[in-house]
């Protein structure tokens, strides 16, 4: 679904329930109309892809969400997330890293 930051509205919806288009042509289908225009995305864990945040960049589209190790995370960016974790009220400043690519992994 694609909506309108303010308002809400709904622009543009497909369901994706896992058959027929694949999940990265289903967002490209959603977000045809705003790529190249410096749009911002906010994607749930589900959707959130490296693979596609990287497509989307270079499509002049910043993404923003969280994301599951297993979804295209390199073994680099692995192991570096894992090294991000810290326990609660250690007193620790935030972590972060840059792939080249150009996406952001932070732990707050």
């Amino acid at each position: 679904m694609v909506t309108e930051s303010t308002s809400g509205y709904i622009f543009n919806l497909e369901i994706y329930a896992g058959e027929g288009k694949k999940l990265q042509e289903t967002i490209f289908t959603l977000l045809e109309p705003y790529l190249d225009q410096n749009y911002h995305v906010y994607q749930d864990n589900y959707y959130n892809h490296v693979t596609i945040a990287e497509t989307l960049l270079s499509r002049q589209v910043r993404v923003c969400g969280t994301i599951r190790v297993n979804r295209g995370l390199s073994p680099e960016m692995k192991n570096e997330s894992q090294s991000l974790k810290r326990e609660p009220h250690s007193g620790e400043r935030v972590k972060f890293f840059f792939n080249p690519g150009g996406i952001l992994v932070l732990s707050i």
